[in-house]
């Protein structure tokens, strides 16, 4: 019997703030109510979450929230944008950069919000992404 890989749900921010700690604690509550079996990746590093998308090509569609706080952040996702041409992705930016906008949007996200993110939205974000098929995302 074949089991079925669950979806990921992954999760990046360097930096231990306040705001990422109720992002985290609202993902957990959506991954858990959905009742999907999704599975929850967290990453402090950039190119840990970068190695997590790329070992999740051929496996169910990850859906990436990324919490931006640096420019250089913003560079190296830019430098890599194609992991994100088929997936989900939901960015908190924590600056308000003019020069960064363009790079937050070759990235072609679902969400954006600005931190400090209205944690309520993303989770209605995620969990509408969640229920749907993944073809349908």
């Amino acid at each position: 019997m074949e089991t079925k890989t669950p979806m990921k749900v992954i999760f990046y921010s360097a930096v231990p703030r306040p705001d990422k700690l109720r992002m985290l604690e609202g993902i957990r509550q959506v991954i858990a109510r959905q009742k999907t079996g999704a599975v929850l990746e967290v990453h402090h590093q950039l190119k840990g979450m970068i190695a997590a998308l790329s070992r999740s090509i051929g496996e169910p569609r990850p859906v990436a929230i990324i919490n931006i706080t640096r420019q250089e952040e913003f560079q190296e996702l830019y430098r890599v944008r194609e992991l994100f041409i088929d997936i989900p992705l939901l960015l908190a930016q924590e600056k308000n950069a003019p020069e960064l906008i363009n790079l937050i949007h070759h990235l072609g996200p679902r969400f954006i919000c600005k931190a400090p993110c209205d944690v309520e939205v993303l989770k209605q974000v995620l969990a509408s992404l969640l229920a749907r098929p993944a073809h349908q995302q």
